[in-house]
């Protein structure tokens, strides 16, 4: 192609240009200027005469004044240099600023020789997008520069080559300062420092998560402990992200790390708190739910084991069961109830709630669970969530029932006294008058067996007076130490034959000597009274088993048999009085009511396991005893009748008792004076005064008890010996000083005269 040589070219190559162009000769005039300078010069309001064709530019611009007057020189002065040749270029980027907006530009010169002749290309280029992008990148910088330093984070660069654990940390903030006290630069200048302040025991870990940002070249976290000057550790946590070349390959990485020793603190701290929770929860028993109005539930561990649950088994940690296992949980007897229960929750009525149910017995021992709940409302009054407590309250349950069936038991045992004291005087008639009767027949006199008839009679009431008071523990106990191992062993052979032979009866005495406190012949009665009921309860034949078991503090006698077992309504009312399975005239209904209160009075505690079908155990609980064992007691040899005339005041108010004691004691011999009360015993005491040989008197009497008729005498008379009677122990009313001995009603006329005699015998002696 041959360039054509006119200045019409030349021109069309000027005006196809962006820029604003112009040349000049060597006195700066203007020959030429393109398309683009004309049109600026319009837009600003610059008229041809000043920047056109023929106009000398340099004097223009020697001619400007205002703000760009220097500029407008300094261009004209490096415009000539270009032109004589003292300046190979010239560059000078200036304002151009208009009352709207901020302009600027590049004043660009460049030598022109044509023909010899000297001259110069003028280019005005516009900048102001590049000033503002360099602004803008610039402000950017700043803000990020003052958000690295001032931020908690550390902002790192570390480049590679190889081992990434091992590389040149390009760039990191002063937070890096703030954490670990070690200068910035001592980072930079030793790319080993950071290594050798990490915690010896998570350098496996940031080196593994390292290669893998590496390999996978993907982000990763990584937790570790790095010590500052001061020899402390901080938790950091460490967010990096590989630096990839052209090729992809890590060349390096980059991240942010940031102090989190206080968030640690604050979740082991909340750790610290949960397990002590959970600790608490698993003392007392006492799980924790919350339930949300779209139905999840969420439980503790201690609500999943109340329920023989697993907590590690749930699916999603504290998730609870869906709501028809929830309802297999509890025992089918509640399960309507409890859902009941619900639905008036789910409406939003009430705000709290406590119910009790138990759990299903097909998951292990029946629970007794308690529950609270209570419902959280929105601003409106709407529910929004439910909180609940379950506490296992089947210990409380038992113990209250127990309580129950004390008190129960206590006000059922007064009545009983009352009973049985008044009882025993009528009897104490019966047998004192039938024994006159008696011994005024003849052997052989037909009537004499029917007297005998009732006496015997009258013992068998007796009987039923003794079991009743023992139950009441208003019967005086003969308590002293005894080795329950042997006392069982003693008469294990009347246990055999009480038992049969169609029952096979195994005893199991403990490893050691089990003392106790206690009458041993109450204890025997509640042996074979709990033996009995077993024998009882095995007529088709079965097991009987007695053991004794001890640990520091308690003896337990069990006595278990195989026998048909007890419902729970029965099991409720087992040791009430006179409650009893057998068929009538097969059992008074009182043999474990007095089992109760023998073991009552020994300090100890009588419960029963059984079942439909299961057998039955009984387990007595005795405290331990640190005394000797007791001596055996010898039999005593009855003193003999006395015949002497000696005189005996009589205190009874019942006049029956009286009219028996009289006749008893002076068909004896001895010379009898009546009181009808406490207060005719007194007067009759200082008027007799020593003339008395002994003084028999009731416990419970008209105007003073028998204990005031005792002390009056121990002061008055004090060698005379007092006996007291009463057909009730009274713990409240013990005898006070001077009684010599207590004679339990029902009594007959001999032991009555039997007890005077020897007391003034030994008074006599």
């Amino acid at each position: 192609m041959i360039w054509p040589d006119s200045e019409e070219f030349f021109r069309v190559v000027l005006d196809a240009v962006p820029a604003n162009i112009a040349v000049v000769d060597g006195a700066g005039t203007i020959v030429a200027v393109n398309q683009a300078w004309r049109a600026f010069a319009a837009a600003n309001g610059v008229s041809p005469e000043q920047v056109g064709e023929g106009v000398n530019y340099l004097a223009s611009c020697d001619r400007v004044v205002g703000r760009d007057a220097d500029v407008a020189r300094r261009a004209a002065a490096e415009i000539r240099d270009v032109i004589a040749g003292r300046l190979g270029t010239s560059r000078i980027e200036y304002p151009c600023h208009s009352a709207d907006e901020e302009r600027w530009f590049i004043c660009s010169t460049t030598p022109l020789h044509v023909s010899g002749n000297p001259g110069a290309v003028v280019i005005h280029l516009e900048t102001t997008r590049r000033r503002q992008a360099e602004q803008a990148l610039s402000e950017s910088e700043e803000k990020y520069r003052m958000l690295v330093e001032q931020a908690d984070e550390v902002f790192y660069k570390t480049l590679c080559d190889g081992d990434p654990l091992v590389g040149q940390l390009k760039f990191v903030s002063q937070s890096a300062t703030r954490i670990t006290g070690f200068a910035v630069d001592e980072f930079v200048q030793d790319p080993s420092l950071w290594i050798s302040l990490l915690h010896p025991e998570d350098v496996p870990a940031v080196a593994s998560a390292t290669r893998e940002c590496f390999e996978r070249l993907a982000p990763v976290v990584r937790t570790y402990r790095l010590r500052n000057r001061d020899g402390h550790y901080r938790w950091m946590e460490d967010r990096v992200s590989p630096i990839v070349d052209a090729d992809g390959k890590a060349i390096g990485y980059q991240g942010v790390a940031r102090d989190v020793t206080h968030y640690r603190l604050v979740e082991e701290r909340l750790r610290d708190s949960r397990s002590s929770l959970e600790l608490a929860q698993a003392t007392a028993h006492l799980g924790d739910w919350r339930m949300t109005p779209h139905g999840t539930v969420v439980w503790s561990d201690e609500m999943f084991r109340l329920h023989y649950l697993d907590p590690s088994a749930s699916g999603s940690p504290g998730r609870a069961p869906g709501l028809s296992e929830r309802v297999n949980l509890v025992h089918p007897d509640d399960r309507e109830r409890v859902l009941a229960i619900r639905s008036t929750l789910v409406d939003g009525r009430p705000a709290h709630l406590m119910f009790v149910y138990r759990t299903n017995p097909a998951a292990g021992p029946v629970r007794t669970l308690e529950a609270h709940v209570r419902t959280v409302v929105d601003e409106a009054g709407s529910a929004i969530e439910w909180h609940g407590t379950v506490q296992d309250v089947t210990e409380r349950e038992r113990q209250s029932a127990e309580l129950r069936q004390y008190q129960k038991m206590q006000s059922v045992g007064r009545l009983a006294g009352g009973i049985a004291h008044d009882f025993n005087n009528i009897l104490s008639e019966i047998m004192g008058f039938a024994g006159f009767v008696r011994d005024a027949l003849d052997e052989t006199d037909p009537r004499r067996a029917d007297i005998l008839c009732v006496l015997e009679a009258a013992d068998r009431a007796a009987a039923v007076t003794r079991q009743l008071l023992a139950f009441s523990r208003q019967q005086p106990a003969d308590k002293h130490t005894v080795d329950l191992n042997q006392q069982i062993e003693q008469f294990s052979s009347l246990l055999k034959r009480t038992v049969g032979e169609h029952i096979a009866l195994s005893i199991e005495p403990a490893a050691r000597p089990a003392v106790v406190l206690i009458d041993p012949v109450q204890f025997d009665q509640v042996v074979l009274n709990l033996v009995s009921n077993a024998r009882d309860a095995m007529l088709g034949g079965g097991t009987l088993r007695i053991s004794i078991n001890l640990d520091a503090a308690h003896a337990y006698l069990r006595v278990t048999d195989t026998g048909v077992g007890m419902d729970s309504e029965t099991r409720q009312r087992i040791f009430d009085p006179f409650f009893t399975t057998k068929p009538v005239g097969h059992g008074t209904g009182l043999g474990l009511s007095t089992c109760f209160g023998i073991v009552e009075d020994a300090g100890g505690s009588i419960r029963v396991e059984s079942s439909v079908g299961g057998g039955s155990t009984f387990l007595v609980t005795l405290p331990l005893s640190s005394a000797d064992l007791a001596e055996p007691r010898q039999l005593q040899t009855p003193a003999p009748m006395h015949t002497s005339a000696k005189e005996v005041l009589l205190c009874e108010d019942e006049s029956g008792l009286r009219r028996v004691g009289v006749r008893a004691l002076e068909g004896a011999g001895y010379r009898v004076h009546v009181a009808a009360d406490g207060n005719e015993a007194i007067r009759l005491i200082d008027a007799l005064g020593p003339r008395l040989a002994a003084v028999v008197s009731d416990m419970v009497l008209p105007g003073c008890g028998g204990a005031a008729v005792a002390a009056h005498a121990a002061r008055v008379i004090p060698n005379v010996p007092v006996l007291l009677t009463s057909g009730y122990f009274d713990h409240t009313s013990a005898p006070a000083s001077g009684a010599s001995e207590i004679l339990w009603k029902p009594l007959p006329p001999a032991d009555l005269v039997r007890a005077v005699t020897t007391a003034i015998a030994k008074a006599g002696s």
